[in-house]
């Protein structure tokens, strides 16, 4: 098994135990009917997903690390801090894929399959349309080449925001003080409960991934609440 999937793996397991022992929201559903759908959807997912990385994802990478492309070769700066700038940019993105998602007719059509489940816990973190994926891959990749990015680098940054999908997934009840304390820089359990409200005043909130700088820059922030939400879905 390739180390990617062990450490999403071990990052499900161990938030799938602790959001059971720190449970946020009483299920609507039965859990055990909502994972086996979310499992089956994940399945056809990570079909599609693998599909694009080997058409179109890894030929570009590779063909750029042979020839070169980007920013970056252009840019007298050390190559930590070059990788940085493109991981933020990146991270950027994702937030502008996101919002697209919400806001043009086409893209939530497939996007709304996500947001369809009505309760939320790890496993709807892998519960993605398969056109979604193959237009974020279609999306995504030219961007990848201007950002002078290697195929190591987006695999470890792919690998980061799975596990940091299945953390704000989670049914987690963090406490007051601690999601308080991380909310105001990390996106967590109960800002990303917002964006799943059935309200779509709330939905239309929080589209980041690891951080709330960009909702906070482009004003679509919304706190968390302290008693969570009982709508979820659409």
């Amino acid at each position: 098994m390739p180390i990617s999937m062990v450490i999403v793996t071990l990052m499900f397991i161990f938030l799938a135990a602790l959001e059971r022992l720190r449970v946020r929201r009483s299920p609507t559903h039965s859990r055990w009917i909502r994972w086996r759908w979310n499992l089956v959807a994940f399945a056809f997912a990570q079909i599609a997903s693998r599909a694009c990385a080997f058409v179109l994802v890894t030929p570009l990478l590779l063909w750029s690390a042979k020839n070169g492309s980007g920013w970056r070769g252009f840019v007298d700066a050390p190559d930590w801090l070059k990788t940085g700038v493109s991981l933020v940019a990146l991270d950027g993105l994702l937030y502008l894929w996101h919002r697209l998602n919400h806001e043009v007719p086409f893209l939530w059509r497939w996007h709304k399959f996500h947001h369809a489940d009505e309760d939320m816990d790890v496993s709807t973190a892998l519960r993605f349309h398969p056109v979604e994926l193959v237009l974020s891959a279609v999306f995504h990749a030219p961007f990848i080449l201007l950002l002078g990015l290697s195929l190591g680098e987006v695999m470890v940054f792919n690998v980061a925001v799975t596990c940091a999908a299945i953390f704000h997934h989670a049914d987690l009840a963090l406490g007051s003080g601690p999601e308080r304390v991380l909310s105001r820089l990390c996106i967590t359990p109960g800002l990303h409960e917002v964006h799943h409200a059935s309200d779509s005043n709330l939905r239309d909130r929080n589209y980041g991934v690891f951080t709330t700088l960009w909702d906070r820059l482009f004003r679509t922030y919304e706190p968390g609440r302290i008693e969570p939400l009982r709508n979820l879905g659409i």
